[in-house]
Parts: structure tokens; C-alpha cells; sequence
């Protein structure tokens, strides 16, 4: 049987603030054009390895979190994947991470 994998891909396009620091241009990108991107990619090759997938945010507005969360619970989703290119401080740095977020019991 295959396993249902949420894919959330973050802010929407209505979220104030989550953009990256200027390029040098003087451009910057929003949060979610990168992680509506990187969603779409995982989608395909999740679909491509045999996952069912269910998008939790709609392409042109905002969804509240626990909107998201209750889609993927609804679905009973097996696994929960929130795309994010956080700005840190609005400044260009150093920081590289990757957070993982596990559950207090197993579902059954």
C-alpha cells in the first residue's frame, strides 16, 4: 500500500515579511515562490517513487497553519513535510539547518 506523504509549501504569497535579504541587483525573492518551487519538484519525484502526495497550501492565497495540518490529519497522512527558506535575521549569513519535528506518541 503506498504511504501518503503532505507536502506543505510554506507561506503563501500573502505572508508579510518572509522574503530574502536584497541581491545585489537590489531584487529579492519571496519565501514562497522558492518553496512553492522546491514542492513542486518534490511532488513529482515522490509521485515518481510510487507516494500518493497531497499539497496542503493552495498557489494563490495564504492558508493558516493548523488549516494545513488539519488537511494532511484529515487525510491521514503518513508523513508531513513543511518547505521553508526561512530569512533568519534579513541579513545574508551562515546559517545552514535542517529541523525535524516527531510526534510525543506513534499514531496507530
Amino acid at each position: 500500500m503506498s504511504k501518503l506523504v503532505a507536502i506543505c509549501p510554506g507561506h503563501g504569497p500573502d505572508t508579510p515579511g518572509k522574503r530574502t535579504p536584497l541581491f545585489p541587483d537590489g531584487t529579492f525573492m519571496h519565501e514562497n515562490t522558492f518553496n512553492r518551487a522546491v514542492a513542486d519538484k518534490l511532488e513529482k519525484h515522490l509521485q515518481r517513487c510510487g507516494f500518493k502526495t497531497l499539497v496542503t497550501t493552495p498557489r494563490e492565497n495564504d492558508a493558516p497553519l493548523k488549516t494545513r495540518t488539519d488537511l494532511a490529519n484529515k487525510a491521514k497522512a503518513d508523513f508531513y513535510i513543511s518547505i521553508h527558506a526561512n530569512a533568519n535575521t534579513g541579513i545574508w549569513g551562515s546559517a545552514h539547518e535542517v529541523d525535524t519535528f516527531l510526534p510525543n506518541t506513534p499514531r496507530e
